[in-house]
């Protein structure tokens, strides 16, 4: 087997198992790292220890007019992983990334909710049959605790603190995190658990809190289908989707005073410049108040 193919799949496995990264961010490198093995043996390079900074930049700008920035920021990233391992390993003398830049990257600021917006739509009238019960249990889960959506989906009723206080969440590579659980949230939780969850559990249903009409668990397109209907039936025209409930989640705590690290540990962001987005939301949203609100700033 060619050595740098070699060298890859250890890091992969290294990536895999002793990093506990994604399965969805492996696969990824994978390709991205088949391409970049490929494009050294195209140059007749056999051996890690032979990479220059120049045969980096240069496997980059091929991949310049084909790739995004994000996608072309991940490439180097895998590249970047890839030769910090041989070098952490002594596998080659020096890492010919350590001074390479990645493309600038331009953040969208993420489409918020207004604490009354969400008022509107946990408000809505759910049924009182069980997917009802479920439904603004749902809901109500998500905007108390940030979940992401897979998160919503896997939540089990084990992870639950007994008291419903608090949650387990496994989040990206399986990562886990404690999540408090606001009042609302629990009472929700707790009715539909104890009068809707029974109604829809079947012999073969698994342990997920929220069950499909078929006792299994509700996928993420489900959970997203619950999510828009409670946003139309709210009145609200925004594109609105459980991510739109875990940025408005985040949001709303910065608005309140809550700390960056405390936002970031409850998110389960590795990085706290992830969490940094939400500041800005903070200000565009505090700028959008001034302007509608400020005596100065009315129309005539």
């Amino acid at each position: 087997m060619n050595e740098i193919r070699e060298t890859v799949r250890r890091y992969l496995d290294h990536c895999a198992v002793e990093a506990n990264l994604a399965v969805a961010t492996v696969s990824a490198y994978r390709r991205d790292l088949d391409q970049y093995a490929g494009f050294l043996r195209a140059q007749g390079i056999d051996q890690v220890g032979a990479v220059t900074p120049a045969v980096v930049s240069a496997f980059l700008q091929t991949l310049s007019p084909k790739k995004k920035a994000s996608s072309l920021a991940r490439t180097l990233s895998a590249v970047r992983g890839l030769h910090r391992f041989c070098s952490d390993r002594h596998l080659s003398i020096a890492n010919p990334t350590t001074d390479m830049e990645g493309p600038k990257l331009y953040r969208r600021i993420p489409v918020v909710l207004s604490v009354e917006e969400v008022t509107r739509m946990l408000s809505v009238p759910f049924p009182r049959a069980p997917l009802g019960l479920r439904d603004k249990a749902l809901m109500e889960f998500g905007y108390a605790t940030g979940a992401r959506v897979s998160e919503w989906a896997r939540v089990r009723v084990a992870d639950f603190a007994p008291d419903r206080r608090w949650v387990r969440l496994f989040g990206k590579g399986n990562k886990e995190r404690l999540v408090p659980v606001g009042r609302e949230a629990r009472i929700a939780l707790e009715r539909y658990i104890r009068e809707g969850r029974p109604f829809l559990q079947k012999p073969q249903s698994g342990d997920e809190v929220f069950l499909n009409h078929r006792g299994g668990a509700m996928s993420r397109m489900a959970i997203f289908t619950v999510v828009k209907k409670a946003a139309a039936e709210a009145g609200i025209t925004k594109n609105v989707g459980p991510h739109t409930i875990r940025h408005s989640f985040a949001t709303h705590l910065l608005l309140g005073g809550a700390d960056l690290r405390a936002v970031q540990a409850m998110l389960g962001h590795a990085d706290i410049s992830t969490t940094q987005i939400y500041t800005h939301v903070d200000r565009e949203y505090l700028t959008s108040v001034h302007s509608q609100f400020h005596p100065r700033e009315q129309d005539d």
